[in-house]
Formats: structure tokens, sequence, C-alpha cells
């Protein structure tokens, strides 16, 4: 459960929504432990995006 909290944060940070759809439906078909995923999701976070996003094409 901690590796799909860390998938499902990672397609977050991403902006997959297909993959994340897919492991909500997975949590909810499973009985698993639902502390397990959130520490996976919170040691995920926990980390500092490598890049700064693009600020190419904004408006002011």
């Amino acid at each position: 459960m901690t590796e799909l909290g860390r998938e499902y944060a990672n397609a977050r940070r991403h902006g997959d929504r297909r993959t994340m759809n897919a492991i909500k439906r997975q949590i909810n078909a499973s009985d698993g432990d639902l502390s397990a995923f959130a520490d996976g999701v919170q040691a995920y976070d926990a980390i500092p995006p490598g890049y700064s996003k693009p600020r190419r094409n904004r408006r002011r």
C-alpha cells in the first residue's frame, strides 16, 4: 500500500489522472491498510520537485 501511495502522489504531481483513477479503484477494491497508503503519499510529497515548472506564455 505504501508503494501505491507513492505512485499516486507521483501521478498527482505530474497530472496523470488516468493513473490516479486506476489507483483509486484498486484501493477501493482492496481491504488494505489506508494509513500505509497515506504514509506513502506523504513520503513522496515531502520530496521537493527536481525542477520548477516552465513559466513561458503566462499572462501577467
